[in-house]
This record gives C-alpha cells, structure tokens and sequence, in this order.
C-alpha cells in the first residue's frame, strides 16, 4: 500500500529527473495555460494526481508516457502559486508577508484546490495563510468573502472550523456563549448568513479584531490543519513539546485538541 500524500513541509519529494510528466492544461480561453510537471513530483503531494500517474492500476495512461489532464475549471494563476509552494515552501516571492497580498477569496480558491486534489499540504499551508492574514492585517473576510467560503468547501470543512473559531473567540467574554454558536461551531452550518451577521456585529462593537495567544497555539497545534493519523506538522507546538520531553519512540501521537461544541 502506498503511503497517503505528504502533508508536512519537512516531506520533501525524492528528485526523479528521468521520469514521465503530467501535461497538465488548466483553464478556458485566452486564459488557457499548460503546465509540464514532474508525475512523480505531483503524485507525492497529490492523491489526485497519484491516482492518474502512469504508475498507477486506475490510470489510463500507459507507462513511459507523458500524461494530459485537462482541468478546465480550475484556475492557472492558482495553480501556479501551488507549484511555487511545492517547490519554494511559499506561495509568491516577496519582501512583503504574502497575508497582506492575497486576498481572502484567492486563499479560498488555493484551499478548495488542495481539497479537490488530495493535496493536504496546500490544504493547511491555504489555513495558515488565511490565519496570518487576519491576525497581520487585522481584518476579516467580508460578507462575500464568508458566503464564497461556503460555496467553495463542504460542511465541516477545517477552514470554516478555523473561521469559525477566530470570530467566535473575539466575542469573549459577551458574546461566545450565544446558542447561535451551536450550529456553527463543527462547520456543518448550510447557510453562512449567521456567521456573517455575527461578524458585522463584530466590526460594529466594542470588540477588535485579533488572535489571541490561546487561539494561536490551537492552530500551531494542528487542530485545523489536515493530516494522516500520527502525523503533526514539523514545528508545531505539540511535536515540539514532544521533543523536548524526549518521549519514548513508542509514542507516535498525542491527542489533538478539543474541537468547540455546543
């Protein structure tokens, strides 16, 4: 059985430079753009791609060939920032924090891609981003930005999760034990609009916008990020603890946080 798709930053691909690649065309029109990437590149940090190697028994690529996929519905500039993360660990070169760069909507788009595409890596990198992004610039998405959330992501999504989490806590101490939390708090919410009244409410009130030291922690320890079982990104809070208390090698996994729920 092969291993499931890397999902930390430390899991770097084994160059195979003699390889076959994907050509992979994304996008409609003028905007039309084909990328040539190596198959076993993309195969170790997509299940997707896995899936469609010449490698693979599902495949209908013959061995030894370059692969087409064509992926109208997805967006180059996207996926040109996901290659530039794969190979460079970060979405765009800049002097500036990416956070006050890419807008809220565009890291949407980079996390339904990673999700569409069995890509975790990009899925948690996409959290991150969009984490940053509020606690460095001291914004949140607006109405448009929290509805194409839910249009681009499925219930219980670890990004609504997250969203969720960041809005409900800036309520403290008045406002997060309100019962309308309840069906939002898991993400499984159908409709957006109490996420976005709540937070208009917000930006109205005494309240200001920011990540506390305890939500901070909670993503450092992995909580909305997406990972096989035993698996904690490098760094982290939890695997550096871990660490430091030189645990037995027996010990592979700690328990995550706990999720809110009402």
């Amino acid at each position: 059985m092969m291993p499931p798709p890397a999902s930390t930053p430390g899991s770097e691909h084994k160059w195979d430079p003699y390889g076959p690649n994907f050509l992979i065309v994304i996008g409609n029109g003028i905007n039309q753009t084909i990328f040539n990437v190596s198959e076993s590149f993309l195969s170790h940090y997509s299940g997707y791609f896995r899936s469609m190697s010449s490698t693979s028994s599902f495949s209908p690529i013959f061995p030894h060939n370059d692969a087409e996929i064509r992926l109208p519905g997805d967006d180059p500039e996207v996926f040109s920032m996901v290659l530039h993360y794969l190979h460079h660990r970060r979405f765009l070169d800049s002097t500036v924090h990416p956070s006050h760069i890419v807008s809220f909507d565009k890291i949407i788009d980079i996390w339904s891609f990673g999700e569409a595409r069995i890509m975790p890596l990009i899925q948690n990198a996409a959290a991150d981003l969009f984490a940053n992004k509020i606690k460095l610039t001291k914004t949140l998405p607006d109405r448009w930005s929290i509805e194409y959330l839910w249009e681009r992501t499925e219930k219980g999504c670890r990004l609504r999760k997250m969203l969720v989490a960041f809005i409900r806590e800036m309520w403290i101490p008045d406002g997060h034990q309100h019962h309308i939390w309840g069906q939002l708090a898991d993400g499984q919410s159908e409709d957006p609009e109490r996420l976005v009244w709540l937070m208009e409410a917000l930006l109205g009130s005494k309240h200001e916008i920011r990540v506390s030291a305890k939500t901070w922690r909670r993503l450092q320890s992995c909580e909305w990020h997406v990972h096989e079982d035993f698996v904690w990104c490098e760094g982290s809070e939890e695997a550096s603890l871990d660490d430091q208390r030189d645990l037995p090698a027996t010990k592979k996994h700690r328990p995550r946080s706990a999720s809110w729920s009402l």
